[in-house]
């Protein structure tokens, strides 16, 4: 076996990484380590003034924002994941005795790093935060539905977090960057004091290119982030795509089916393939933009990944190396095919190694 790549991509993408190492040229990978929307908005013409043009801020995406997610009370920012580095540092000056975080034990490490890096002690709860973990934590962190253990929360179960920690000031901050095919479990219209919710429009809208994110908090929070943007934080294309992708509920509609039944079609494929291997080698996990497949050993886990890499099956390799994370195909049944020859090629290999280890 080829030995593995030293150092991973953190979030997927960088297939470079993978094509130097397995010798695979790039055109030749099925890349499904990001969880973005293969089939995002594509379909904004730009007009020459846009790509000329300084951007300004009146021209209509904070409204299209606003509708879409049911709140005034927001900020664009470039990426959600510029509001989960800046967001400690923001909290700290509002209340600097700040010194526990609650944070999934798997989970968007973004998260982690940001609030270590601001010097905050980290505990860290599975599934669910605990009451007893609540009552005595500052800052809780909900990633909705979780990236990658994809464990998804109803909005009364966000809401009765956010009022217990309300009991002792402390905030709570939801990260909903998977959550646009599940409005009904989004807390963005609550207008919560002390909740703090992020959005992107990357994973749904397939348009992490462009940098676009929205903070929906309390005035104080948002106009203290508003002073950490710099002048022209995003782009005048990045404006113009965001406005019309936010407004255009024909394709969000649609999207939002397409998207659910894909991933039932993916976690289907995944069960009849690694699943019926019987035990408990695997877990198979669903959200609606990937599927997490869960395994009983770190050893696995690598040969798994190994094996669809050798194939030019390129999946997210989990942080605490406990599973793989697979995005779903294109709509082509070509890719739909490979990875399903890909799986088997990989469930037939551990299964022969397990057979001759019980031998």
């Amino acid at each position: 076996m080829k030995p593995s790549v030293l150092k991973h991509p953190q979030h997927g993408g960088q297939l470079n990484v993978y094509t130097q190492h397995y010798g695979i040229s790039q055109a030749l990978w099925l890349d499904l380590s990001t969880g973005i929307n293969p089939g995002g908005y594509f379909k904004s013409d730009v007009p020459d003034n846009v790509l000329r043009d300084l951007p300004h801020d009146d021209d209509g995406l904070q409204q299209a924002a606003s509708d879409y997610y049911g709140s005034d009370a927001l900020l664009m920012v470039p990426g959600s994941s510029w509001a989960i580095q800046n967001l400690p540092q923001v909290l700290l000056k509002h209340r600097p005795s700040i010194n526990k975080v609650l944070l999934p034990q798997l989970g968007y490490s973004e998260h982690q790093q940001a609030w270590l890096a601001s010097g905050v002690m980290a505990e860290f709860y599975s599934g669910t935060p605990s009451a007893a973990q609540l009552k005595t934590c500052d800052v809780c962190v909900l990633i909705n539905p979780n990236n990658p253990s994809t464990h998804l929360l109803s909005k009364d179960t966000v809401l009765n977090i956010a009022q217990q920690l309300q009991q002792h000031s402390a905030w709570l901050i939801v990260d909903e960057a998977f959550l646009d095919t599940r409005p009904c479990n989004s807390v963005t219209g609550e207008n919560e004091e002390n909740t703090i919710v992020l959005r992107s429009l990357g994973k749904f809208f397939g348009l992490a290119g462009l940098r676009v994110g929205s903070v929906i908090a309390c005035d104080s929070i948002l106009t203290h982030l508003n002073s950490l943007l710099p002048p022209w934080a995003l782009s005048h294309p990045a404006r113009f795509i965001a406005k019309h992708a936010l407004q255009d509920t024909v394709w969000i509609q649609q999207t939002r089916l397409r998207l659910q039944q894909q991933a039932n079609k993916l976690a289907e494929l995944c069960e009849q393939v690694l699943g019926g291997q019987g035990g408990d080698a695997w877990r198979i996990l669903q959200t609606d933009f990937f599927v997490t497949v869960l395994c009983e050993s770190k050893n696995m886990t690598l040969e798994c990944h190994h094996q669809l890499c050798e194939q030019g099956i390129y999946t997210r390799l989990l942080d605490h190396q406990c599973g793989i994370r697979i995005g779903l195909p294109n709509d082509r049944s070509q890719d739909w095919q490979r990875l399903e020859q890909g799986l088997k090629q990989v469930a037939s290999i551990l299964k022969k190694e397990t057979t001759h280890v019980d031998a």
